[in-house]
Order: C-alpha cells, then structure tokens, then sequence
C-alpha cells in the first residue's frame, strides 16, 4: 500500500556526565523535497522550554525554510515545543511522513539548514548564507528534552535550574508513519 510504521525507543544512560546535557534527542539529515510541516504543538512562533507562555496550543502550518530564526550570533533557534505530532509533507501533498511521541511525554522540533556542529563552528552570521539544497533538504532536530535558553536578563544570561538537563538515565519513543 505504501504504507509504513517505524517505532524508536530510545534509551539514554548519562549519570556519569559531568555536565548539565543539552539536548535528549536525534538530528536527522532530511531528503527528499519534505518542505511542509505541520505540527500539533505550540507555535507559531519559536518557543523553547523555558520561553514558550506566548505560544498557543494549536495545529500550526508552514514551511520548512520559515521555521528558523536568523539571529545575528548564528546559535541554536527555531523550536517548537509541546509538540504531540508533527507532520512532514511535499508541497503537492503527495506524500508525508508523520511523527508522533509515543508516551505521554511531547516533543521539541526544529527544523534547520545547518547541522548542530556547522552552527557551533560559525561566529557571524554571514557565515550562514548556505542556499537551500536542490533536493530540499535540511536538518530535523527531534528532542524528548532541550535545555532553556536563557536567564531573565542580558547581564546574567544562566539558564534557570529548572530548565537544566542533568545527569540521569532518559528514554522516550517516537513513531514514524509514511504514506
């Protein structure tokens, strides 16, 4: 039928880190022109675990390119939290791939041009003007948890204790449906 669903546990052992960890999840390096993405979750805007009370639970829409956002110091930017399913697509909606947290446990997204190490190595913006890949694709950050991203001014920019991700031993699933 063309139809097919994969389901991931993942189990992640990370007492003996010396750190807090900033992120519990995958980076997936999409292909294949999916470049619509429509999400049950908070939005529309980016909203990240510890700055997300302007976001609205609803299904939001849009493409793939519109999610990040181009901050002067390129860094970690685009999330979208809360998130119960999220739906990549083809612009033709002729065909899709759906994601959806398998426990009760939502999740965070984002989707971005550049991997989480091509960002850490930039320290300019303008070292960020890759043009969009003729096949469409584009990296797919899925997290079960993601560190905060600030404290409460510009002076003492900590990330609240709250927001932190310790050391510990994580799991969460996530289902994959094509069609």
């Amino acid at each position: 039928s063309g139809h097919g669903k994969l389901y991931i546990q993942t189990k992640m052992d990370a007492t003996q880190l010396p750190v807090v960890i900033p992120r519990i999840g995958w980076q997936l390096n999409m292909t294949g022109g999916l470049d619509r993405v429509t999400w049950c979750g908070k939005g529309p805007h980016e909203c990240y675990p510890d700055r997300k009370s302007s976001g609205v639970v609803a299904v939001h829409s849009a493409n793939t390119s519109e999610l990040p956002v181009p901050y002067l110091a390129p860094s970690e930017n685009g999330c979208r939290s809360d998130v119960s399913w999220l739906r990549l697509a083809h612009s033709d909606n002729s065909s899709s791939l759906l994601i959806e947290s398998d426990n009760d446990e939502c999740l965070n997204f984002s989707a971005q041009m550049y991997s989480t190490e091509e960002i850490a190595l930039m320290t300019h913006s303008f070292e960020s003007k890759k043009t969009i890949p003729s096949d469409g694709s584009f990296f797919l950050n899925l997290d079960a948890k993601l560190m905060g991203i600030a404290g409460d001014d510009s002076w003492s920019a900590t990330v609240h204790d709250e927001a932190l991700i310790h050391p510990g031993v994580y799991e969460f699933g996530v289902s994959f449906s094509v069609n």
